[in-house]
């Protein structure tokens, strides 16, 4: 899952569970960004876990001293007891406060930065809600991005996590200059459906860059260059937002 569910298990051999326990890795650091949303702080206590190529760390509590406010930046070192390998995957999960006057509040966390004994900085963006309800498993964004840049979905998530996600709008009728047909898109919709079943579901959007079309593109080395007015038709299905026809 790339948010929220269970890691598939990993069997190790007496020989390698032996071999992570004894050799220590090293000095992590991690920082951890707060967002600036309102109430997005927490007085939960946080633990990181790191998900390796050789075993798993056990969780480790990020102890802070000033809760994680909004805004924040905090920096922990931790020292890693497991010889974990090349680090793949970070676990994060909130556990209540231990004073008793103090509930489980959601927290916002932007993104976490982890720095290897060996200097390699990786990032793990995050920017999700989480209490003591869930987990959330998240990937370095470089690795991930090389590996999946092609999928469907992760088209669609770069159009809900980009920079402007507000041009996203629902679509109840085709535009005239987008002329999508039932045959372009039925390898994408449910079997026997239509676009205007789909749309009347509220499944179908729309992404018009109508308002690029006037601006004039600028030079590049003497060589003129043009700026196209795209249009987008995406579906939204199961929880994963994907593209079904570009123009």
């Amino acid at each position: 899952s790339n948010s929220v569910g269970s890691l598939t298990p990993v069997v190790l051999s007496a020989d390698l569970m032996m071999h992570c326990s004894l050799v220590t890795m090293g000095k992590y650091t991690v920082q951890v960004f707060t967002g600036n949303n309102i109430n997005a702080g927490t007085s939960n206590s946080i633990f990181i876990k790191f998900i390796g190529t050789n075993c798993n760390s056990k969780p480790h509590q990020l102890v802070t001293m000033t809760c994680f406010w909004a805004g924040s930046e905090q920096t922990f070192t931790l020292d890693l007891e497991e010889n974990i390998g090349e680090l793949l995957l970070i676990v994060l999960e909130a556990k209540p406060p231990s004073c008793k006057s103090c509930t489980d509040d959601e927290w916002f966390c932007s993104k976490i930065i982890v720095t290897t004994p060996e200097g390699a900085r990786m990032l793990f963006p995050c920017y999700r809600w989480m209490n003591c309800d869930k987990k959330l498993v998240l990937r370095n964004s470089v690795e991930y991005v090389q590996e999946n840049w092609r999928r469907d979905d992760f088209f669609g998530y770069q159009f809900l996590n980009g920079l402007n996600p507000m041009i996203i709008r629902r679509c109840s009728e085709l535009p005239e200059k987008f002329p999508v047909t039932d045959e372009m898109v039925q390898g994408f919709l449910p079997q026997g459906s239509t676009l205007k079943s789909e749309m009347k579901k509220g499944n179908i959007f729309l992404c018009d860059y109508e308002r690029l079309k006037d601006l004039d593109g600028n030079e590049i080395k003497k060589k003129k260059q043009y700026l196209a007015a795209p249009l987008c038709l995406l579906f939204s299905s199961q929880g994963k937002l994907v593209p079904i026809a570009i123009q």
